[in-house]
C-alpha cells in the first residue's frame, strides 16, 4: 500500500470516528400535526405503509363524515367520493377503501370496496365488512350475534363461523396472507349477552382470540391465565398481539402470540399495572397503552431490542402529544395518535389527530456523510497521484476537508 493511500484511511477513520462521537442523543419521534382534519373535533383510525390516514371527523352541527388525509394530497371528504350514509371502515396499501352502508328494508349492511383510482365500488354482499388486506380480501362478520365471513374475488363471500363450540367469532385483523384474527366466545353460556352497560371486557366472560386460515381453521390461542383474551393485531410473519386477563383480579397484559412460542406477557411500564396492545407491524414493534386503576394511562412501543418503553419518552421534551392515545403504527414505524386538546362551548372533547415519526437514527446520518467523505478522499487521492503541478488544487481540497471536520 503506498504512503499516500495509508494517509488518506487514517483520515477517514478519524473523521467516522468523530461523526459517531457527536451523533445527538436526541428525541427518537417528531410529531406531525394534522389536527382536526377539516372539522371541530377528529378521530383517525388506521394509517396505512403509504402514510394515508383513514379518519372520522364532527362538524360543528354535530354531523360527522369520514375523510382521508395523504402526505401529498392532504385532506379528502369521502362524501364527494362515496354514497350518502357510507361508513369507511378500512384502507389497504393499493388506496382500497372498505365501506358500509345501510341495505333497505331490513337495515342489515352492505360491504362495498372502492378500488384505489376507480370510480364506482364493488358490492361484495350482504355483511359487516372489516379489514381489507393488500391482496383486496376482506374479512368481517355477519349475524346479529357476529359469525367470521371472508371474501376474495375469487370465491366471492364464504361464511366461516366459530371456535367450536362457540356460537359467535368476531374479527378484528387480517394478514396480507389471509390469516384472520379476533374474539369468539368458546360456549354457548358465555356468548348470549351481558347486563345493559357492562363491557364484554371482563373476567367473567370466556371470550378467547382466535387465529383462522385456510388450511387450519379456527384456532383457539389461549389467554395469560384468565377467562377473557383478545387478538387485535396479526403481521405478516404470523405474529399476533392484543390483551388478556392474567387472573389476578381485573390485571390484564398486552401479549404476543408467536407460532411454536405461544402466548407471552408484554408486562406492563413502571407504575402501571396493566396493558394491551393495538397493532404490530412487519417490523415486529407492538403498539399499545398501559393503564391503572383510578389514573390515566400512556401509549407504548415494544420491540425486541428495547423492550417496552413510553411513546412520550420518545418524543421532545415538553411535547403536548406525550399521553396521546396509539391507535394504529405501519412498517415504516409511523405512529397514528389522537389526543384530546380542550373542550368545546357544550362540555364535548375537541380531539386532534397526529403521526409519530422516527427520526432518522445518528448511525444512518453518519454513513450518509462517510460515503459523502470518501468521495471527498478518492477524489483528493487522484489529485496526490497528479505531482507538484496539483499543488493548488491540493490546498483547496484541504481547505473542503478542514471544514467539513470543523462542521461535524
Amino acid at each position: 500500500m503506498s504512503r499516500n493511500g495509508s494517509w488518506l484511511r487514517a483520515v477517514a477513520i478519524f473523521v467516522m470516528l468523530n461523526l459517531a462521537s457527536k451523533a445527538p442523543a436526541g428525541p427518537e419521534y417528531t410529531v406531525t400535526d394534522l389536527g382536526t382534519l377539516g372539522g371541530c373535533s377528529a378521530y383517525g383510525s388506521t394509517v396505512s405503509n403509504g402514510g394515508q390516514v383513514l379518519g372520522s371527523v364532527w362538524g360543528a352541527d354535530g354531523t360527522w363524515w369520514d375523510v382521508l388525509w395523504a402526505p401529498a394530497d392532504g385532506v379528502t371528504d369521502l362524501r364527494t367520493i362515496l354514497p350518502e350514509g357510507s361508513t369507511a371502515l378500512d384502507i389497504n396499501d393499493a388506496g382500497d377503501i372498505l365501506f358500509l352502508t345501510r341495505s333497505g328494508a331490513g337495515g342489515e349492511n352492505l360491504s362495498y370496496l372502492r378500488r384505489g383510482g376507480a370510480t364506482s365500488p364493488e358490492c361484495l354482499g350482504l355483511f359487516s365488512g372489516t379489514i381489507v388486506n393488500d391482496r383486496g380480501q376482506v374479512a368481517g362478520s355477519v349475524g346479529r350475534l357476529p359469525r367470521l365471513v371472508v371474501w376474495d374475488s375469487g370465491r366471492g363471500l364464504r361464511e366461516i363461523g366459530a371456535l367450536p363450540g362457540g356460537t359467535w367469532a368476531d374479527p378484528t385483523d387480517m394478514s396480507n396472507t389471509g390469516v384472520v384474527v379476533g374474539h369468539a366466545n368458546t360456549d354457548e353460556a358465555s356468548g348470549s349477552g351481558r347486563p345493559p352497560g357492562q363491557s364484554l371486557m371482563t373476567p367473567q366472560f370466556q371470550h378467547r382470540p382466535f387465529l383462522w386460515s385456510q388450511d387450519e381453521g379456527f384456532r383457539d390461542l389461549g389467554t395469560l391465565g384468565g377467562d377473557f383474551a383478545w387478538a387485535t393485531g396479526i403481521n405478516d410473519s404470523g405474529q399476533v398481539v392484543g390483551l388478556s386477563y392474567t387472573g389476578n383480579g381485573w390485571v390484564y397484559r398486552a401479549f404476543l402470540w408467536e407460532e411454536g412460542e405461544g402466548m407471552g406477557d408484554l408486562g406492563a411500564l413502571p407504575g402501571f399495572e396493566s396493558s394491551e396492545a393495538v397493532a404490530i407491524n412487519n417490523r415486529g414493534q407492538v403498539l399499545g397503552r398501559v393503564s391503572s386503576f383510578g389514573g390515566d394511562g400512556t401509549g407504548f412501543l415494544w420491540d425486541r431490542d428495547n423492550g417496552m418503553r413510553a411513546l412520550k419518552d420518545l418524543l421532545p421534551a415538553g411535547s403536548p402529544w406525550a399521553n396521546a392515545g396509539a391507535v394504529d403504527i405501519n412498517d415504516s414505524g409511523w405512529i397514528l395518535v389522537n389526543r384530546e386538546v380542550s373542550t368545546d362551548g357544550e362540555g364535548a372533547p375537541v380531539v386532534q389527530t397526529g403521526i409519530l415519526i422516527p427520526v432518522p437514527e445518528p448511525c444512518a446520518v453518519s454513513l450518509l456523510a462517510l460515503g459523502g467523505l470518501l468521495g471527498f478522499m478518492k477524489n483528493l487521492r487522484s489529485v496526490l497521484s497528479g505531482g507538484a503541478s496539483s499543488c493548488v488544487q491540493v490546498r483547496e481540497k484541504f481547505a473542503s476537508l478542514r471544514f467539513l471536520v470543523l462542521s461535524m
